[in-house]
């Protein structure tokens, strides 16, 4: 019926017109999340006085191609810049409705502190690195902070200032704040190099959700796997699991196609190639002896080889990290 009954249940063609609104509802709210269009959401937070004394309108330049916003604030934490997105605060009804809240701003759960090399190497000289970055940390907002810090100019210093700070300290100091602080460290020297790392990090934030759900639609993928090579597979096929096989033996050094083939055809699936490694007494001549199936009027007789099949038994069996090719 197309019309509502006296129970007042909504017609068919109303309950298409909510279900066309919540399908429009749900493409915007994963447009917004998409590269690019992601950008216009986030806003760098800067120290002023990094853009005062350092890059700034390099900085300022490079977020605005990525269409991105900027706040100078005197009142952030010296030294650093933070990251906000902008909230689309909006929810649809099961009628159909769509209601518009005031955007919010949210914290991201990023900081980059910027650090002079003089700055550096007074800090680590007086072995206040550390506390530098774990006081800058406890003033963010947020928890679980993922860090960088930058050192400006640091090799000009150490240029002009000869035995002002030594190697191995530096080293100790950087590894330090790696393990204890979860901070990672880049050295730059030029404002662009500087800019450039900005605009880098400030994108890969802004794209961070999109591919948080990218990966987690993987993860939760069941009905197809593929290979570098695009190679589909498709469950209960057996045909496209043998492709597969053969992509994958295809990946390994000195593997051709002819080679792949030649293997899958005397172990069809990867658990019978393992699992007669197992009860081999010579894994690494394991696969020596077979015959390479080639095609056409000049194909010759070859054999896998004692060298290539030593190198395959050691990819696929090896426990040792430090086993070489």
């Amino acid at each position: 019926m197309e019309e509502a009954d006296k129970e007042g249940k909504i017609t068919q063609k109303e309950r298409r017109r909510i279900e066309v609104q919540k399908r429009k509802f749900r493409l915007e709210q994963e447009r917004v999340l998409k590269p690019g269009e992601c950008n216009k959401y986030i806003k760098a937070v800067i120290y002023n006085k990094i853009t005062e004394e350092l890059a700034g309108s390099r900085i300022i330049q490079k977020l605005t191609e990525l269409d991105m916003k900027a706040e100078i604030s005197s009142s952030a934490t010296p030294n650093t810049i933070t990251w906000k997105r902008q909230m689309n605060q909006k929810i649809i009804t099961e009628d159909g409705k769509i209601i518009q809240f005031d955007d919010v701003e949210k914290d991201e759960p990023y900081l980059l502190i910027i650090l002079m090399a003089d700055e550096f190497a007074k800090a680590v000289k007086e072995n206040q690195l550390m506390n530098i970055v774990q006081s800058a940390q406890e003033l963010c907002s947020t928890e679980a902070i993922s860090t960088t810090l930058v050192v400006y100019g640091l090799k000009t210093y150490c240029r002009k200032n000869k035995n002002k700070i030594g190697m191995k300290e530096t080293e100790i100091k950087l590894t330090q704040l790696q393990i204890l602080a979860n901070c990672s460290h880049r050295l730059h020297e030029t404002p662009d190099d500087l800019a450039l790392t900005v605009s880098q990090i400030s994108k890969a934030i802004a794209e961070e959700p999109f591919k948080s759900k990218q990966n987690h639609k993987l993860d939760q993928e069941q009905l197809f796997l593929c290979s570098d090579v695009k190679v589909n597979v498709i469950e209960n096929d057996p045909d496209s699991y043998a492709r597969l096989w053969n992509a994958q033996l295809n990946c390994l050094p000195k593997v051709t196609f002819d080679v792949a083939q030649s293997i899958s055809k005397e172990y069809p699936m990867p658990r019978k190639l393992i699992e007669a490694y197992k009860t081999c007494d010579n894994k690494n001549q394991m696969l020596a002896d077979i015959q390479i199936i080639k095609t056409g009027p000049l194909s010759k007789y070859r054999r896998i080889g004692p060298e290539l099949s030593k190198k395959i038994a050691t990819l696929l069996t090896s426990s040792n990290p430090e086993d070489l090719l």
